[in-house]
C-alpha cells in the first residue's frame, strides 16, 4: 500500500504531494480542482500504465492516443500530450511520476521520447553465430531537431526497476523489452454507468459464494425486501437512435440484472429500484473483487442517498480489513464527507483520511495544485463543528 501520493507533472497536477495517506482515504474538491485528475494517476498507477489503460482514459476525454499522419515526428503533435503539465517554460519532456518518491518500489515514470534504429551484432546462444538484430535507442532533445531518418514516437514507462517502451506509430511493434510492468490488483469504480456484461461476468463467478452473500446484503441498504438477483438473457433489446428514439431496425442481445422482492410475484430489472441500487451494486461487486490491491471509487456519492452511505462506509471498511486493499474515492458532497469522517472516528483498526485538493490563491504559485490532509483527530472536529472543508 501507499504510504504518501505524489504526482508529478500529470495534467494539473504539477506537484501535488500528500505526505501521509491512509488506508481508506477520501478526495474532496470543487469542480476542477483536480481530485479526479488524483484519481486517474492511480489509476495509471495501479493498472501499470498498459496501452489499453492509457488509450482508455485518453479516449475518455477525447484526446488523441494514437498518431493520424506516419510520417509525424514533431513533439508538439506527440499523442497523450494532455497526459503532460503545460505550463509556461516547462520542457515538453518533462516526464510524469506518479506513486512515493521515497521508494522507488513504489514509483512510476512516464516519458515521452522518440527512438531512433540502430543495427547491433550479437552471439546467438544457441548456434553460437554472430547476428544481427534491431535495436531502439532514445534520442536526446539536441539530436531531436538534427537527426536523419525515421523515428519511431513512443512512452518510456518505468516502475520498481523494470521498464516498458510503448510505441505509438503504425509501423509494426517488433521491440520486447526484457521486463515487464505488472499490473496490480485494483478496482475502479467510475461516476458513469458500468456496462451490464461486465458485471455480468462477475457475478457469474461468485453467485451462492461468501462474495456473493455479501454483494446481496449490501444491496439490502437501499433495497431491504431484496430476496433475489440474477442476470438474464435479453431478447431483441432495442436501442435508441440519436434522436432519443427507438430504432427497430436494429436489435441487439444483452444480460440484464433483475431482482426478486419480497411479497412481490414475478422479477423485475434492477434498474427499476433506482440508480442508487445499481450503483450500490456495482460498488459492492468491485469492492470485493479488489483483495491485495486498489480500490478506486469516482463520486461515491452518485445516485445514493444519504441516509445509506453511512452503511456503505462501514462496509468499505470492513471489507478494506478483511481483503487487504486500500481505497481512494472523491466526493464534492457535504453527506458523503460527514458519514465518512464518522465512519473514520468509529472504526478504530482503519485508519481514514480525508484529503481537500484546491488550487492556491498565491499570485507567486499561479493556481497550483495544493492538497490539505485531515487525520482521524481533525475529522472528529469536522464532524462536531460542520466545519465547511469541500
Amino acid at each position: 500500500m501507499l504510504s504518501r501520493i505524489d504526482i508529478v507533472n500529470f495534467r494539473s497536477l504539477q506537484n501535488f504531494h500528500a505526505p501521509k495517506v491512509g488506508r481508506v482515504n477520501l478526495i474532496v474538491g470543487r469542480n476542477n480542482s483536480g481530485k479526479s485528475s488524483v484519481l486517474e494517476a492511480l489509476r495509471i498507477y495501479a493498472g501499470g500504465a498498459t496501452r489499453s489503460l492509457l488509450e482508455e482514459i485518453a479516449h475518455e476525454h477525447d484526446e488523441q492516443a494514437y498518431y493520424f499522419d506516419e510520417e509525424t515526428s514533431s513533439a508538439g503533435q506527440f499523442p497523450f500530450t494532455n497526459f503532460f503539465t503545460r505550463q509556461e517554460g516547462h520542457s515538453k519532456t518533462n516526464r510524469i511520476e506518479i506513486g512515493n518518491r521515497a521508494d522507488d518500489n513504489c514509483l512510476m515514470s512516464i516519458d515521452r521520447a522518440f527512438f531512433k534504429e540502430v543495427e547491433e551484432l550479437y552471439v546467438s546462444s544457441s548456434s553460437q553465430k554472430q547476428l544481427t538484430r534491431t535495436k531502439y535507442t532514445k534520442v536526446t532533445d539536441n539530436e531531436l531537431s538534427s537527426h536523419q531518418g525515421l523515428l519511431r514516437p513512443g512512452l518510456e514507462i518505468k516502475k520498481g526497476g523494470r521498464q516498458r517502451r510503448l510505441f505509438l506509430d503504425h509501423t509494426p511493434r517488433n521491440y520486447r523489452p526484457m521486463e515487464v510492468i505488472k499490473p496490480e490488483n485494483y478496482s475502479y469504480i467510475p461516476s458513469r454507468t458500468v456496462q451490464n456484461d461486465e458485471l455480468a461476468r462477475e457475478w457469474d463467478k461468485i453467485l451462492f459464494t461468501a462474495k456473493g452473500d455479501l454483494v446481496m446484503s449490501t444491496i439490502r441498504y437501499v433495497a431491504p425486501d431484496l430476496e433475489a438477483l440474477a442476470f438474464i438473457e435479453s431478447e431483441n433489446f432495442l436501442s435508441p437512435r440519436i434522436d432519443g428514439r427507438l430504432d427497430f431496425s436494429s436489435r441487439e442481445n444483452r444480460r440484464i440484472p433483475v431482482v426478486k422482492l419480497r411479497g412481490i410475484s414475478g422479477t423485475m430489472p434492477l434498474n427499476s429500484l433506482g440508480d442508487g441500487a445499481f450503483r450500490v451494486f456495482n460498488l459492492a461487486m468491485k469492492t470485493i473483487n479488489a483483495q491485495n490491491g486498489h480500490l478506486l471509487i469516482d463520486e461515491f456519492e452518485n445516485g445514493i442517498h444519504y441516509s445509506a452511505q453511512k452503511k456503505l462506509w462501514e462496509f468499505i471498511f470492513e471489507m478494506s480489513k478483511r481483503f487487504n486493499f486500500q481505497v481512494f474515492a472523491t466526493t464534492h458532497s457535504w453527506d458523503c464527507i460527514s458519514t465518512f469522517s464518522e465512519v473514520a472516528v468509529q472504526d478504530e483498526q482503519v485508519e481514514g483520511m480525508l484529503f481537500r485538493v484546491g488550487k492556491s490563491v498565491r499570485s507567486s504559485d499561479r493556481g497550483k495544485t495544493i492538497v490539505t490532509s485531515f487525520d482521524e483527530g481533525q475529522l472528529f472536529g469536522i464532524q462536531q463543528s460542520d466545519l465547511e472543508v469541500r
